[in-house]
């Protein structure tokens, strides 16, 4: 008479099916129950047992993301870690925040760990394809066994490995487009429009400020809008003036001809540089990879390449990589494994656009800053392009040379040019190889010891060409270097654990020794033979040569201790002893150390019959840990060698200090993890307080010694917040799942302790570049003028303080000068309120698709590229790009505006760099979006294979922010720029094939 069967499977889910002759069954996984294993120091720890704060991104999560550098997966991903990304060349390089910002001087960056050693090279050597598990370790009791490193947190990376069972073969092959996706900053692209903006501001300079008649204003800003901008592309009548009652000429006709020096006609007509820059790319990613294993041993190889084209000609990168893995369990009481990894690349740059800033090499300067009248290529008298004697189609460098004169921006440039002329290049490789043994001499007591090595190496080549621009007259350049890096890593562990009835506890300490070994070599000759052939031997006149070496080593002693009782309460304790080069001999050894405990409430009698409640555990920790980053030798002074007369001479560098030690950072954390409604809703909400106390501060010293500071242990710095992450499964039906997941971050950074010699300011502070550093405020809070607004001539007004006699500020006036304006610290940070991550994936049946996107909301960024956009024609040039919203400038006829007026000679009165450019740093991006459909097995087993999924995925999908073309996403200190390389939209399309 039963109508439904109740299955039940210890670590599964209870599942009723309805009766039938013949039913099949498939039970998923009931996660609290199984536990969840993450990687923690060395070693593993169930989840639910894990007295500290670690969050993971597993195999799955990451192989529907298409990155090149694995960190740009992680962005919104795991509460309490921000990344940026300054740009989006094909090996661009990621950087990471992990809760909040710990050192003023010292570096912020995290210890990155891949399969239990420390790594210090490019992440984007390592395949994503073979990653199993990506954890950030955030607390003390989760990191401070790495001790003096591990101040700025711990990043996990565990690769691949072989697991029990039928060996099996993956493949997984994708093939996709990138297109120029950058949101540029809405500047006016037509040229008569431009002429008639830059006119305008020439014409209330004159009418205006000189007061000259309209006639007279207007014939002067004609002359000098043509002597300013040295480039007319329009034809007019003889005797007419381009700009006729503010407008352009009506009878002005694009295009001109124009005689060059050489005698010749060329046709002058504005180009739009971005159609030659941008190009749609290609990317080609293929991967395999085979696994398996026994009782007794398990193995995983696997081969990638990657061939990834920039969206800018010869910024190309390709990639391969190969990797094997295996281990043998030689005896009962010996394990052996090794795993060894290959990455060799090639990188093409085009040319100097990494810094960001606006020179004659980055191409980005030309398409995101040039105005709309400039012609990109040299044309005949028939508007066709002319070509060398080498074939390549002829560039204007802006030099005159087709009767256009001088440009008066970057000239004797053309970076378009140049990347397909010059060259930058590198090509690099590296070996990694590590190995361990596992040794049990009983049942409760193993030795685990631990060896890598770690090599990488790259060969950079600079070639600038002796045909076009402002090295011409050198007869090419060439600049070669060469740089090797060697890390060794051994690590003995002695472990025991063991049981007494209701107690469980395990004590490990350990030896860890770390050598990190530089090399570099460059020279630089110029005078070549021939420019087809890169190398110093083609080249006769030495300009530059230099070589170096570096060494950095850090040495611990340390040990472990966990307890639990009846799985219901646990605690851990560690401690660890370095020794770091970094410091003087004296004062090189330090002390790190942290406390934990948990306890799963949901074990208790009072909850161990509600049936809702799946997880409750209450968790704390603290400890401390150590930042020695701050580079090599601070604990001495340093000398430069140069030439003197033919002898050799030693000039003064930098002060040393030997009394400097590690800065020591206190973590506290305390949360709670959930997992509810048959786990149905699962999450984490945590309170994190992190001070960084004997700051490696740069003490400021009096000009008469000689040195303008040196590094001392001295200042305060606290972050602080609360993390929450949540994940639901809203549907949860057998052949239909409905996941959602989100997170957010809080962080409060507090400078709590000053040098005193730093406090000696009115405002109890001092400026750091844009910064204002002070007791009680943000190490990225603004130190600028502060607006305030318009007067009634539609000049800008800044706000003067104020002082009496003895320095104090008594109140304050405005000012239309920015030499007499005041700075003001206190208008705005650039951290935000709070940050995350959210997204949700569906399945039903075979068919999958999943999104992500991440968050920012609060904070300021200073929008410095809309300032430049937003200046006035000044008397030193022109030619720049110009933001359509000077169109909607005050004028008399329009004194409503917020804008001030658009007037020449006004550039820096009226763009200084206030308040006014501080501009809200929230944003939403759109980062992925991936389907897919894995065919029934039924149907793929009939042709030997176990597993068949067919996707597709777009990446870097769209973002917005409160200005068009503001990407608050480059920085944490709030410098934004237009002038990088830009983002680009990936869609990709690809197969997964498991045999």
């Amino acid at each position: 008479s039963a109508k439904t069967l109740l299955i039940r499977y210890l670590g599964m889910e209870d599942l009723e099916v309805a009766v039938a002759p013949e039913v099949r069954v498939t039970l998923k996984t009931l996660e609290s129950l199984l536990d969840e294993v993450i990687v923690v120091a060395y070693g593993t720890a169930k989840k639910s047992q894990f007295t500290g704060s670690a969050s993971t991104l597993d195999a799955e999560k990451l192989s529907k993301r298409v990155t090149t550098n694995v960190v740009n997966s992680l962005a919104g991903q795991m509460p309490g870690v921000q990344i940026r990304n300054v740009d989006g060349s094909p090996n661009s390089q990621s950087t990471m925040r992990i809760r909040g910002f710990t050192s003023l001087y010292a570096g912020n960056n995290p210890l990155i760990i891949v399969d239990g050693s420390p790594y210090t090279g490019n992440l984007s050597s390592i395949n994503q394809q073979d990653i199993e598990t990506f954890s950030i370790l955030k607390d003390a009791a989760a990191n401070s066994l790495y001790g003096s490193r591990a101040a700025n947190g711990v990043v996990m990376i565990t690769t691949k490995k072989g697991k029990k069972g039928e060996a099996t073969v993956n493949v997984d092959a994708k093939i996709g487009v990138k297109n120029y996706s950058t949101i540029e900053y809405d500047v006016i692209r037509d040229p008569g429009q431009y002429y008639e903006a830059y006119y305008g501001g020439l014409y209330n300079y004159y009418y205006n400020r000189l007061g000259q008649s309209e006639a007279t204003a207007a014939a002067n800003a004609n002359n000098m809008l043509l002597d300013r901008l040295r480039y007319n592309v329009f034809t007019i009548p003889d005797g007419e003036a381009l700009i006729v009652n503010n407008k352009l000429n009506p009878k002005a006709t694009l295009g001109r001809l124009m005689t060059g020096p050489d005698g010749s006609q060329y046709y002058l007509q504005p180009d739009d540089w971005r159609d030659d820059a941008y190009r749609q790319a290609m990317r080609r990613d293929y991967n395999a990879n085979i696994s398996g294993g026994d009782e007794k041993s398990s193995f995983y190889a696997s081969l990638g390449y990657l061939d990834e084209e920039g969206v800018v000609k010869k910024s190309d990168y390709q990639r391969f990589t190969g990797r094997l893995k295996a281990d043998y369990q030689v005896k009962k009481w010996l394990k052996v494994g090794g795993n060894v990894a290959y990455y060799s690349y090639k990188l093409q740059e085009p040319g100097s656009y990494d810094s960001g800033t606006f020179n004659s090499g980055n191409i980005f300067s030309f398409t995101s800053r040039l105005a709309p009248i400039y012609p990109l290529f040299i044309r005949d008298a028939n508007k066709n392009i002319l070509y060398d004697e080498r074939g390549m189609r002829r560039y204007d460098y802006g030099d005159g040379k087709n009767g256009g004169n001088y440009r008066p921006v970057l000239g004797n440039a053309n970076p378009l040019s140049d990347i397909l002329l010059n060259e930058t290049s590198i090509n690099g490789s590296t070996f990694n190889v590590s190995g361990f043994a596992d040794i049990n001499f009983t049942d409760k007591l193993k030795l685990q010891i631990n060896a890598s090595s770690y090599t990488a190496e790259y060969r950079a080549t600079d070639y600038t060409n002796p045909y076009y621009g402002q090295y011409a007259n050198s007869n090419g350049i060439i600049s070669k270097g060469h740089y090797r890096t060697n890390n060794y890593n051994y690590q003995q562990l002695l472990t025991y654990a063991d049981q007494i009835d209701k107690h469980s506890f395990d004590v490990m300490i350990a030896h860890e020794y770390s050598d990190n070994n530089g090399y570099t070599l460059t020279g630089t000759k110029n005078t070549m033979f021939s420019g087809l052939v890169y190398e110093l031997n083609h080249a006769v006149k030495v300009t530059n040569a230099t070589s170096n070496a570096t060494r950095y080593n850090v040495e611990g002693f340390f040990g472990r201790g966990q307890y639990n009782y009846d799985s219901k309460y646990f605690a851990s304790l560690s401690f660890r002893r370095d020794g770091s080069s970094r410091f003087h001999p004296s004062n090189r050894l330090g002390n790190f150390w942290s406390a934990g405990a948990a306890w799963l409430l949901d074990k208790e009698s009072f909850l161990k019959d509600v049936s809702w409640v799946n997880l409750l555990k209450l968790k704390a920790s603290y400890g401390e840990n150590g930042n020695d980053q701050i580079g090599d030798y601070r604990y001495t002074n340093l000398y430069e060698i140069v030439e003197s007369s033919g002898s050799v001479g030693t000039p003064f560098q930098t002060k040393g200090n030997k009394n400097i030690t590690w800065e020591t950072n206190a973590n506290f954390n305390v949360g709670v993890e959930f997992e509810l409604f048959n786990s149905r809703l699962s999450g984490s909400l945590e309170y994190f307080n992190r001070t960084s106390y004997d700051l490696l501060f740069a003490r400021p010293a009096p000009e008469s010694s000689g040195y303008s500071s040196f590094y001392d242990n001295i200042g305060d710095l606290r972050n602080s917040g609360v993390e929450a992450n949540l994940v639901g499964k809203v549907i949860d039906a057998s052949d239909f799942q409905w996941l959602m997941n989100f997170n957010l971050t809080t962080v409060k950074n507090v400078m709590i302790k000053l040098p005193p010699e730093r406090l000696k300011t009115p405002e109890k502070g001092f400026a750091s570049g844009d910064k204002w550093i002070s007791e009680g405020g943000s190490i990225y809070d603004y130190y600028l003028f502060k607006f305030a607004g318009i007067n009634e001539y539609g000049e800008s007004l800044y706000y003067k303080k104020i002082k009496d006699a003895d320095g104090n500020v008594v109140g304050e006036e405005t000012t239309t000068k920015p030499s007499e304006a005041s700075n003001y610290s206190g208008i705005g940070r650039s951290i935000p309120d709070f940050y995350g991550g959210f997204g949700t994936s569906l399945t039903y049946k075979g068919f999958d698709v999943s999104v992500t996107f991440d968050y920012q909301v609060g904070g300021v960024v200073y929008d410095g590229s809309y300032a430049s956009l937003m200046s006035s024609p000044v008397s030193s040039g022109g030619g720049y790009a110009i933001h359509k919203d000077v169109l909607q400038a005050w004028t008399p006829a329009n004194t409503a505006s917020r804008i001030p007026r658009y007037q020449d000679n006004e550039s820096n009165s009226q763009t200084a760099a206030s308040d006014r450019f501080l501009t809200d740093a929230s944003y939403l991006n759109f980062q992925n979006i991936n389907f897919g459909y894995t065919f029934p097995s039924k149907w793929t087993k009939k042709a030997g294979i176990n597993s068949l999924r067919l996707y597709g995925t777009v990446e870097n999908v769209t973002y917005w922010s409160k200005r068009k073309g503001l990407d608050p996403r480059q920085s944490y200190d709030g410098a934004v720029r237009d002038t990088n390389y830009g983002i680009s939209r990936n869609i990709t399309g690809g197969v997964q094939v498991t045999f």
